[in-house]
Order: C-alpha cells, then sequence, then structure tokens
C-alpha cells in the first residue's frame, strides 16, 4: 500500500496547537453543505504523512459550510481534503481551511485541530445553480457552481471523516475528525469551477480539470470529543491511540 512521504516537520508548520477535553462536545446546528469533488492527476505521495496512505486516484474535496443555530453562532467553513485510507479506513486529510467567524475558529482550531485563515465563506442557491465563494483578505481563492441541481434520496450522500494534523504537547498528531452528520436534504449536479487558488489552497501547479460529482445539502452538524489520534509517522495499526476518556 503507497504511504505517504510529506517531511512531518514541514507539515507542522502549518499546524494549529490543540488542547484535548474528553468532555468537549459542540452542536453545530443546521448547515447549508456544499462539496465539490476532483481527481488530482500528478504524483500524490509528497501531499501526506507517512502515516497515511493515498488512494488511487486522489479525490480533492472542496467542502464549503454555512452554519446557523449552533453553539458557535451563525459561521461559515470552506476546507480542502484529499482522501487517503489511515490503515483500512477511508479518510480525508486537511491540507487548508477558512473559518468565517473569530467564535468558531478559535473553538474549532484550538479542540479540532481546523485551520484558522480568516475569510468569508459564501453559498448562494439559485433555481438554476447554487454557488460556493471563498474569499481570503481581498482575493478570490475559491468560486465553484454546482448546476442544475437534482433531488436525491438523502441516503445518497456519504460523509467521510477528516484527519486533522494538529500539535499537541509539542508534538505532532493526526486526529480523528468524526463530525455528526444528520442528512435532510440533498442535491447533486454537474460542477463548473470558475477560480481556484492553488497556491493558497496548498496545491501549488496542481489544476483541477478532471471532474467527479458536485453536491448540496441541508444538514444538521454537530462535533463530539476527539477519541483518537494517530503519530503521523506510523501506520495506522502502529500508531494509533485512544485518549482517555476519564
Amino acid at each position: 500500500m503507497l504511504c505517504g512521504s510529506a517531511p512531518i516537520a514541514a507539515l507542522s508548520e502549518r499546524a494549529v496547537s490543540v488542547e484535548f477535553d474528553p468532555s468537549f462536545s459542540v452542536d453545530l446546528g443546521q448547515a447549508k453543505w456544499l462539496q465539490f469533488t476532483y481527481e488530482l492527476p500528478g504524483t500524490r505521495e509528497e501531499l501526506f504523512p507517512p502515516g497515511l496512505h493515498p488512494t488511487t486516484p486522489v479525490v480533492v474535496t472542496l467542502q464549503l459550510w454555512r452554519v446557523a443555530g449552533g453553539e458557535l453562532g451563525d459561521f461559515g467553513l470552506a476546507q480542502l481534503r484529499l482522501s487517503c485510507r489511515a490503515g483500512m479506513r477511508i479518510r480525508a486529510f486537511l491540507v487548508q481551511s477558512v473559518i468565517d467567524g473569530e467564535h468558531a475558529a478559535r473553538v474549532l482550531s484550538r479542540h479540532y485541530g481546523y485551520i484558522p485563515t480568516p475569510g468569508t465563506v459564501v453559498i448562494h442557491r439559485r433555481s438554476d445553480r447554487i454557488e460556493g465563494l471563498v474569499d481570503v483578505g481581498r482575493q478570490n481563492v475559491l468560486h465553484a457552481a454546482l448546476l442544475k441541481p437534482e433531488v436525491l434520496e438523502v441516503s445518497g450522500l456519504q460523509h467521510i471523516g477528516n484527519m486533522n494534523l494538529a500539535i499537541s504537547r509539542g508534538a505532532p498528531q493526526l486526529l480523528q475528525i468524526e463530525p455528526s452528520i444528520t442528512t435532510l436534504g440533498l442535491q447533486r449536479g454537474a460542477q463548473q469551477l470558475i477560480a481556484f487558488d492553488g497556491e493558497f489552497w496548498r496545491l501549488p501547479g496542481r489544476t483541477l480539470r478532471h471532474s467527479v460529482i458536485g453536491a448540496s445539502a441541508d444538514v444538521k452538524l454537530a462535533l463530539p470529543p476527539v477519541r483518537y489520534v494517530q503519530d503521523p509517522a506510523l501506520s495506522a495499526m502502529a500508531g494509533t491511540k485512544k485518549l482517555d476518556s476519564n
């Protein structure tokens, strides 16, 4: 099985410091959820730490949330993830994220290892298209659209958990992030990628040409406590440990 080859020290430069609290969970409320997926051409081992196994092909997911009514208030999140395996389990390795909301950014970075890049995350729903836009500073880093969305059964959406690289007590750890997601409504359609800043999303020189499928959903979101972490230098079998819940 193919293993990642990225130096952990280099990956850790972008990782946030986390505090593990076995009693901490957060109800995020209801959200507009939008996702675009593309196959990533080219070599892939250098994008992952040695403890993760890139899939063949690697699938890029650009996922946007616009959340309201939960314990963190109204906020937006956009994240770029790369498909992989941790052991035999399908996961998605977090590469970059933007959080639109200061309080949410503090909580999601401190407890779950999301990268708190400040910016704006917008989802526009129209009758013939659903658009997602992400701006950082005065720069548009993502503009994509779901075209002619069609309604699907909610069972058609599979949610894949994250592996977020973070620093705990001075050591890098991969956090298994398993949001509790209830899908209330689902649409899918063709994708249109209007603007994508590969440098910002940490895929310099890469193009997203091989479209897979886009999806939009209404969901309920919650984040339970982090239960498992993995040493990024080791396989899931050798490097995963359960956090003390006492």
